[in-house]
């Protein structure tokens, strides 16, 4: 018998995945039948995953209207990046005292796969590489739960990485040469140099938000 709450959850997986990856662009209306024959599933756990998604701030609702996709809430996203900037710099920071050579070798190979996406520019790969290599330092520092917090916190924070994405001469290189940097310092052991790097690279939003702004202001509240 197949559980209704893990299609529930598979649905909720995929239509975020959709909101996260502008599949499903901001103020954009859902069409509810569209979605469910999209995913092959009944509508109950579809619904299920709308209500919840409504919850999540992602999507609202405007009777007789219908339902539609949450632009994107600046102050949400920038509070996120405040709590895992500052978060990140000590936790980054703390790995120090227990990185391993295997460690450092499995995080030069997501660097690698990194390179590799961007430069076919299969960002939703580098996007998923790009958050593997931040979760293998909590990881290290044995705080994961830290992570699933960050995480439900940061919905508003990562559609906005997505847009910054779209954004022409915005480049995720840089981002990728950041994690090379903060590796090396990492191996040598220099506390400094990482909380600097990391702040550097987690303030990046603020640097460029407001020509993020400027090109998408219709996905913006």
């Amino acid at each position: 018998m197949i559980n209704v709450s893990n299609l529930q959850f598979d649905a909720y997986r995929s239509i975020m995945h959709k909101i996260m990856t502008l599949e499903l662009l901001p103020g954009e209306k859902i069409v509810e039948k569209k979605i469910i024959e999209e995913l092959k599933m009944s509508r109950t756990p579809v619904r299920e995953a709308i209500l919840k998604l409504r919850n999540d701030g992602l999507m609202y609702s405007i009777p007789q209207s219908g339902t539609f996709v949450s632009k994107i809430n600046m102050e949400s996203a920038e509070n996120a990046r405040y709590i895992r900037q500052t978060l990140e710099m000590r936790l980054f920071s703390s790995t120090i005292n227990v990185v391993t050579a295997y460690d450092i070798e499995q995080l030069r190979e997501i660097i690698k796969r990194e390179q590799i996406f961007l430069a076919n520019k299969e960002y939703d790969l580098f996007f998923k590489e790009d958050e593997a290599f931040h979760k293998y330092f909590y990881q290290m520092a044995d705080k994961l739960l830290a992570w699933e917090t960050v995480q439900n916190i940061s919905h508003q924070l990562n559609r906005y990485r997505w847009i910054r994405l779209k954004v022409a001469g915005l480049s995720w290189g840089t981002l990728d040469h950041d994690h090379e940097s903060i590796v090396d310092a990492l191996e040598a052991g220099n506390d400094t140099e990482i909380k600097r790097l990391v702040g550097q690279y987690d303030g990046l939003m603020l640097q460029e938000q407001d020509d993020v702004i400027k090109n998408y202001p219709e996905y913006f509240e």
